[in-house]
């Protein structure tokens, strides 16, 4: 059996690599007319460009084989998924057409890309009887979503994964992903990975930031088998966050 580390371990483990802060992150909607707030505390890098300027320093250096640390970045898309989870229901089982969600055992649900596990922890967090997997090929990321997601570690997991190549050897009824479409040729490797990974009836969720290159998205997943909805704008932290949902079509 795995033991989880101590939770001050892990502070100090993320400590030693970066500044990190911990801060208030409230999710607030409209749900039938009634007010429906989601709130966590999260463990974030306080000063992004700084990790991007040590990865650049590295590279300068002639450090082969890093990636920009995208991760570092709070996407305002993780909060603008899990708003529009709860605004339309998705977390709570509640019949809506074509996109419903059946299963007979809890939420199983995979964040995909996870960063440092906004989204998930969200998830989790609304949705307490849910099971949530977070997954990301960043292991100074998952560090940081190890800590956010230590209180709920009964019913959360977190797994380096590259989307590109790993098996999860698992399926799931929800899958999220917060800014996942910025680069165009990880589409084909995103479209094998979700509809090996996706239950029938299952039911994909993506923020995305109003990206140029992502407008044609919905028409390019349509070509690939998947019925799909788009959403929004939706304004968060005055960010414009669109949705697209994406059911096989079966």
């Amino acid at each position: 059996m795995t033991i989880d580390p101590p939770l001050a371990t892990l502070r100090e483990q993320a400590g030693n690599l970066f500044a990190i802060e911990t801060v208030d992150v409230t999710v607030a909607v409209t749900v039938d007319v009634t007010v429906r707030n989601v709130s966590v505390r999260f463990t974030r890098v306080s000063d992004p460009d700084r990790v991007l300027d040590d990865v650049c320093d590295l590279e300068s250096k002639g450090v082969r084989g890093l990636h920009v640390p995208y991760w570092a970045a709070v996407w305002e898309s993780a909060a603008g998924v899990v708003g529009h989870l709860l605004e339309h229901g998705r977390l709570d089982g509640r019949p809506d057409g074509t996109l419903d969600i059946e299963s007979s055992e809890r939420l199983n649900v995979l964040d995909l890309g996870c960063g440092m596990g906004l989204a998930g922890l969200l998830v989790a967090t609304a949705k307490p009887d849910c099971r949530v997997t977070l997954v990301d090929y960043e292991a100074h990321a998952l560090l940081l979503a190890q800590i956010n997601c230590h209180a709920m570690r009964d019913r959360t997991s977190v797994r380096l994964c590259d989307w590109q190549t790993d098996d999860l050897a698992e399926t799931f009824d929800l899958m999220v992903g917060s800014d996942v479409l910025y680069e165009r040729d990880q589409w084909d490797f995103l479209d094998r990975f979700w509809k090996k990974h996706l239950r029938e009836r299952g039911r994909l969720v993506l923020g995305e930031p109003m990206r140029p290159k992502a407008d044609e998205f919905a028409a390019w997943s349509r070509e690939h088998g998947w019925r799909v909805e788009e959403f929004g704008p939706r304004d968060q932290e005055g960010k414009r966050i669109r949705v697209f949902e994406l059911q096989a079509n079966v």
